[in-house]
């Protein structure tokens, strides 16, 4: 991973982490689809549960379409 990617991602898992349910929702995203990190159902599972959780009503669609 380049390091801009990285930083991208830094930036992106450090709200994540601070409940922000955007950030995790677009986190998911990024592991369901592959983009910029190693694709992950169980990771993407993860954070578009606790995007869900958290108010980010969008993430039950895609948690809905994960498979495991």
């Amino acid at each position: 991973m380049t390091k801009l990617k990285a930083d991208r991602f830094d930036v992106l898992m450090n709200k994540a982490k601070s409940e922000d349910s955007k950030a995790q929702y677009k986190l998911a995203q990024w592991f369901y689809k592959g983009h910029l990190v190693e694709k992950s159902n169980e990771q993407a599972a993860y954070w578009a549960f606790k995007s869900l959780n958290n108010g980010c009503l969008k993430a039950e669609s895609l948690l809905s379409s994960i498979k495991y």
